[in-house]
């Protein structure tokens, strides 16, 4: 009677650990997912990323700048401009997603108003050079 017991308090064991390996898994996932769209978010700021709309665009790099694989995460834009504001801000949504065995999804989105970069103005210093006064 012990041995059975004992044999199943083993299976049950060993189906919370499947559970806890699964949850650990996508909340790695969704981590990542969020530093994927923060640094989205950020392109789009410094305008390295033009402010378009995107549906379901694939990172362009298998790698990013630390090493990690990021082939199998998605990316889509959402930028709106709203009359009812001042020309160049843009409310802009990033969803990163990942696709997980038995058509699951792990998704964040990350939302922010954006003024556009290419009407910001600039810090570089000016090319022309004052007129000198003749000589004394």
């Amino acid at each position: 009677m012990s041995l059975a017991i004992f044999l199943l308090s083993l299976v049950a064991i060993s189906r919370l650990i499947e559970l806890g390996t699964d949850t650990a898994s996508r909340a790695n996932y969704q981590t990542e997912c969020l530093r994927l769209a923060q640094s989205k978010l950020n392109e789009l700021v410094a305008g390295k990323t033009a402010l378009d709309s995107q549906d379901s665009a694939s990172f362009a790099d298998d790698t990013d700048y630390n090493g990690t694989d990021v082939a199998g995460y998605f990316y889509s834009i959402k930028c709106d401009t709203d009359s009812d504001f001042e020309s160049g801000l843009w409310d802009v949504q990033v969803t990163v997603y990942r696709e997980l065995p038995g058509g699951d999804r792990v998704s964040v989105t990350l939302g922010h108003m954006i003024f556009d970069p290419k009407s910001r103005g600039t810090n570089a210093a000016s090319t022309s050079t004052p007129a000198s006064g003749g000589g004394q």
